[in-house]
């Protein structure tokens, strides 16, 4: 619903065009995405099926002058660790948002320092920690926000990242990966 003018603008600039009987070097292409909130997979789907265009221009705001966009990487990390310390960790629900929810699954033996850092927690994100049958879950709550505005947000994968590297946590990665 945010791009109804801009939209709207670009079709009557190409009527324009057509209208005055502009002639054009190269051709135009008017093309619609509508799934950019849930990762663009309109846009995947056209380059599967169309080559990608030599130049684009994305009238997607309300002023009168962009110069600028903010941009969108989907990755997902991978490795295997060399210890049992961190048995799970997951946070995050979509890609266009920051993350207002992480957990991690520590080995029992951090229980006093993952007590000792939730008491003591000067973070802008809450924290609570509980036992489950094989170690201690560790629960980061934070504020979610759209990723064009991550400033109003609290960011729960950061803080508990923050909160990790605080831990006597000795892990050699091998096997990395990282997919975009």
């Amino acid at each position: 619903t945010d791009d109804k003018g801009p939209a709207v603008s670009a079709l009557y600039a190409l009527y324009s065009i057509k209208e005055l009987g502009v002639k054009l070097s190269k051709g135009v292409r008017l093309i619609f995405g509508t799934n950019e909130e849930n990762g663009s997979a309109d846009i995947e789907y056209y380059l599967r099926n169309d080559e990608m265009p030599s130049m684009v221009f994305t009238p997607d705001a309300s002023y009168p002058l962009i110069n600028c966009e903010k941009g969108m990487a989907r990755t997902q990390y991978t490795a295997q660790m060399s210890n049992d310390d961190i048995l799970e960790i997951s946070g995050g629900q979509v890609i266009n948002a920051v993350p207002a929810e992480c957990y991690a699954v520590l080995a029992s033996k951090h229980e006093e320092a993952v007590c000792s850092y939730v008491a003591n927690n000067k973070n802008n994100c809450c924290f609570t920690a509980e036992q489950t049958g094989n170690g201690i879950k560790v629960i980061c709550k934070g504020e979610s926000a759209h990723a064009s505005t991550p400033q109003k947000a609290k960011n729960a994968i950061t803080a508990m990242l923050e909160m990790l590297v605080t831990l006597d946590i000795k892990n050699e990665t091998k096997n990395c990966s990282v997919i975009f």
